[in-house]
This record gives C-alpha cells, structure tokens and sequence, in this order.
C-alpha cells in the first residue's frame, strides 16, 4: 500500500517536471520525464496488483478461519445454548456476518489505509507546492469530517437492525422449508407466502431507511470535492498570472486534488463497510463469548458395570421445576423403564444422565462417580443415547451408523443393524449401506429412521443405552425382535428407556412411575399393578388408548 500510493503521488510531480521543462524551466527533456511516466505507471500497476493480491487474499483467509474456529465453537457449546439461539440467526451469523467482516478487513481495510497515505502524500505535496493554495483546497475537510461522524453513528445503529431482519428472513425460510410437509398438508402455502413477504417488507425497509442515509453522502462528496475545485481553479489561476507558481506547479496540484477525489467519494462505501463489519463482530463475539462446555470436569476416566445413582436431583427451567428431588438407583444389567404421563419430566431425566445439561441441585452418579467428575469424552464413550426425535445427516446409511463409532468396521455395522432389524431394509437399497439417505433421514419411514439411530448408538459397545421413546414408531413384531437381542447382552449393559407403550413397558426388569417431577412408584410390573396405584392406572389409560387406536385403525380399514 505505501509503495503503490507513493508511487500514485509521485506521478505529479514528474508531469509538473515535465510542463514545467516545455518552459525552459528545467534541465532535462520532455521525453526523460515522459519515460518516467511510463515506468511509474507501470511500477504503479504492479504494486497496486501485489496490494489487492494480499489484502483480499488475506481477508479471505482470515474469513476461513473465522468460520472455521467459530463452527469448532459452536459444536463445543452445551446443549443448553440452542435452547437459546435460533438456528436461523446461526446460520446468519456464521454465513452474512462473517463475509461482512471479510469484506471490512478486506477492501473496508485497504481502501481506508489508501485513503490516509493518500491524504497524507498529496497534502504533504501540496503543501510544498503552496501552503496558501493548500489551505485553500483543504478548505471543506471540517464539513467532511462532520458529515462522516455523523453518518457513522446513524450507521452503525441501523446496520445492526438490518443484520437482525436478515437473521429473521432467514429463520422464517429454515421453519418454512423444514415444515413444508405440515404446510402443504394444511394447504397454507398461500399463507405462508403472505408472511414471507411481510418478513421481506420489514428487511427491504430496514436496508432503505439504511440507504437513504447513504445516498446523500455521496452527493455530499462530489459537492465538496467541485468546491475544492472550483477554490483551486480561482485561486490557483490568479497565482500562475502573477508567477506565484508555475503551470507546472499548478498541474500537479490539481493532479493531487484529483487523487484526494476518490478516496473522498468511496468514504461513504467504506463507512459502510466499516459499520457493517463491525456490527457484525459484535454479533460474533455475542458467539465467541459463550463459554465452552467444561470437557475435562474432574478428569475421572473410571470402568465399571454401569451402575447409576441419582440423589435428591432437581432441576428448574423457566421458573418452573421440571424434576423435584428425584432419588433413584439402577442397578447394572437391568432394564429399566421410566414411564409417567405427558410432561412428568422423563425426557429430561434420561437428558441429565446423558449429561446433555447438568441439574439445577442434585447429584447424578455412574459408578460410584458423579458426573460432573468426569472427562465429558470418557463419559459420552461410556453411554450411548437414542433420542426422542430421530435424526439421520445427509450420508449415506452406512456412515450414520458409523457415527456412533468412525472406527467401526462394515461387519460392525451389520452387526449393530441386523440387531436393530435394520439389515432387511438395507439389502432392499441398490446400493446396500452406501445408499445416501435424504437431509434430515427423510427419504426413509419414521421406523427405519428409528431402527438406523438405535443401530447407531449400539454400535458404541457402550456400557449404558438410554433409549427416549426409541420404539414409538415401530411395530411390536420389530420391537420385539429388538428387545429380544438385548436379553443375552443385559449382563454387560444397563438400559434406560422412555415408552408410553405397554408392549415395551412390561419387559423392563424394572419400572420407575414418575409423575409431576417426582417419583411415586417403583418395582416390576406385576407388582405395581397389584398395588392398583398410579402405575395401575396410567396402564389402565394406556390399554384403552391403544384399544381406541387399534378400533379406529380397523374402521379405517374397513
């Protein structure tokens, strides 16, 4: 930038040595300076390339880093975090925010640089050719500095809104294409169209009412630069008529103005580039300063059977508790059951042993080990979790089952599937576990998505399976199969599951009830039913409900 910009002002002042050699008034011929011209120019071109090479090139990969480091962050980031931020305003920030921030550092960066050692080597020079004539030219600077302050501020605050509609445009387009299927089904799409449109309504005014700050500062510019103009022609003219400065001198002082013009005109853009990058950092760092989830804890790796304790575990969200003072002890190999009704806090449960959140008050214990003392990696190795909703990556079958282990082999895996009943389905594929499945699984039914996150989570070998709901789309023939495989493996792991249907729930060695965050009842099935408690009667509420269904699905057939 110092090279190019000084070779920029050094032009000048060679045509200056060269009118002024037409009159006599130097030593060497027009043709030396004019040769001179020439390899400026060119030295010029070439310094401006390297310039432009290795500043664009380095926000580049400065904006490479940025979204590289802030995607690390994201995926360190506890659970609790995207309870907070909406994936849409994610997907903003990590995509527009940060190519805003490129584009500061980038062109933002250099044509602001270009702008001060313009400034500074034009009005050095000009100040040698004529102090007096330079004060004159320089004339309008106070007004323009005014001007830019206050833009800047007007700015800055509306970038911001328009950086928040466009996280909002993009959030209203994610649900929308997420949940086409329950859009068309209720034929809203016109309605939906309606909203998107006022979402887009409300960003165009945004980005205007942004504009139309802009658009009077370039004006404004050119005002102020055929100001200086005109104050140089005047003043400059009546100084060559009085041999105050030669017409050398006066050429090259209007060749500076003439530098100074650009960098003037393009401050409104580079302000704007300016504020927009920095409103975007803020939304960045808004990122960045989240706090990682604590990985070492107490650094405890312990092997055990897979024993789990929960003493006196509560947890509160929202300003309401969800579980309160739960005490509980599985013991390894069994299979346990944790059933209740709607909202009794089970998922929540099974998402505290998970450690995908840590109690409000309480300790949660596996082997002997609270939770929180343990290396979150070892932790996480040592359970394997399914769930409720599934969710499969746009891979092909085969690597999102290898998820759950990237070492596992393909006999692995057919091994994890065949015990999830999953191989059937898989050899129906052409092209068997390399079949590539739809974004989020969706080229597949909600029982093979399933069956494919359970294979992915027994895949693990872990030493304890938590299962949230993971049989609800299945049919009792493949739940059956299922849970059979389990009963030769219960010696080596402990499972914990979720269900609200009886087949499931009358095979669990052990049934927790668990109503309004607490635990009421707990025991085997047929213990719990002779007691003709709570459990006895959210079964009885089950029974007549799957009859119901089972009656509605014959009269439909019918």
């Amino acid at each position: 930038m110092v090279f190019t910009n000084a070779l920029s002002a050094l032009g000048p002042w060679v045509l200056k040595l060269g009118i002024d050699s037409l009159e006599g008034l130097g030593s060497r011929p027009v043709s030396h300076w004019a040769a001179l011209l020439v390899i400026i120019a060119a030295a010029d071109g070439f310094f401006r390339w390297i310039m432009r090479r290795t500043v664009i090139g380095v926000s580049l990969r400065v904006e490479y880093d940025i979204r590289r480091r802030l995607f690390e962050h994201l995926q360190r980031l506890p659970t609790g975090f995207f309870e907070r931020f909406d994936v849409g305003d994610l997907m903003a920030r990590v995509t527009n925010d940060i190519n805003n921030v490129r584009m500061f550092l980038g062109p933002g960066l250099m044509y602001t640089v270009n702008t001060v050692l313009v400034l500074s080597f034009s009005v050095a020079l000009m100040l040698r050719i004529s102090p007096g004539l330079a004060a004159v030219a320089l004339l309008p600077l106070p007004l323009i500095a005014i001007m830019v302050f206050l833009v800047m501020r007007q700015v800055h605050e509306r970038v911001l809104r328009v950086q928040e509609g466009f996280a909002a445009l993009n959030t209203r387009v994610r649900e929308n294409l997420e949940g086409i299927r329950v859009v068309k089904a209720f034929a809203r799409e016109e309605s939906q169209v309606a909203l998107f449109a006022g979402a887009c309504d409300e960003y165009l005014e945004r980005n205007m009412a942004l504009a139309r700050i802009q658009r009077a500062f370039f004006p404004a510019m050119t005002v102020f630069g055929g100001a200086a103009v005109a104050l140089v022609l005047w003043r400059g003219g009546a100084m060559v008529m009085r041999d105050a400065i030669t017409l050398g001198d006066f050429v090259a002082f209007t060749g500076y103005l003439g530098l100074l013009m650009w960098p003037m005109a393009a401050l409104g853009w580079t302000i704007n580039l300016f504020q927009r990058g920095a409103a975007s950092w803020e939304r960045l760092e808004t990122l960045f300063s989240e706090r990682d989830e604590p990985l070492a804890g107490g650094g405890a790796t312990p092997s055990g059977p897979g024993r789990i304790r929960f003493a006196d575990v509560r947890l509160a969200k929202g300003g309401r508790e969800i579980l309160r003072g739960v005490d509980l002890e599985i013991r390894p190999g069994e299979l346990t059951a944790i059933v209740g009704p709607t909202g009794a806090g089970k998922s929540s449960l099974l998402k505290l042993l998970a450690r995908l959140g840590d109690p409000t008050s309480g300790r949660i214990e596996l082997d002997g080990v609270a939770l929180t003392d343990w290396n979150l990696g070892e932790l996480r190795a040592a359970l394997s979790f399914v769930p409720q909703e599934p969710f499969l990556f746009s891979e092909s079958i085969g690597r999102n089952l290898a998820m759950g282990r990237p070492d596992a082999t393909p006999a692995d895996i057919r091994r994890v599937a065949d015990a999830a009943a999953l191989t059937d389905e898989i050899d129906a594929f052409r092209e068997g576990l390399e079949s590539v499945v739809g974004e989020r699984g969706v080229t597949l039914p909600g029982g093979q998505r399933q069956r494919a996150t359970l294979a992915r989570a027994l895949v693990r070998d872990a030493r304890v399976l938590i299962l949230d709901d993971a049989f609800a789309n299945m049919d009792t023939g493949t739940e059956e199969r299922i849970l059979s495989g389990f009963r030769p493996r219960l010696r080596d792991l402990t499972v914990v599951l979720v269900s609200h249907r009886l087949s499931t729930i009358r095979r669990a060695d052990r049934i927790v009830y668990l109503e309004d965050g607490r635990v009421l009842e707990d025991g085997t099935h047929a213990d719990l039913v002779k007691r003709d408690g709570p459990y006895a009667r959210f079964i009885h509420r089950q029974r007549v409900l799957e009859e119901l269904e089972r009656d509605g699905g014959r009269g439909e057939a019918a």
